[in-house]
């Protein structure tokens, strides 16, 4: 990773982190759009309680 090469400073490296775990999460939730529009089943009430509490991050 770019952050760690430059050996950037540890708030930066964390952020960059997060920023990915944020665009994973979208690349989720946009392919279960798709499904949804394709007649796929939606996540039941405690897979999205989940997936909400993962892109809030840590408390």
């Amino acid at each position: 990773m770019l952050a760690e090469r430059e050996q950037a400073e540890p708030q930066m490296r964390a952020t960059v982190d997060r920023v990915s775990e944020l665009v994973e999460h979208g690349r989720a939730t946009d392919w279960q759009a798709v499904g949804a529009l394709r007649g796929e089943q939606l996540p039941n009430g405690r897979a999205a309680r989940n997936a909400d509490r993962q892109l809030q991050g840590p408390t």
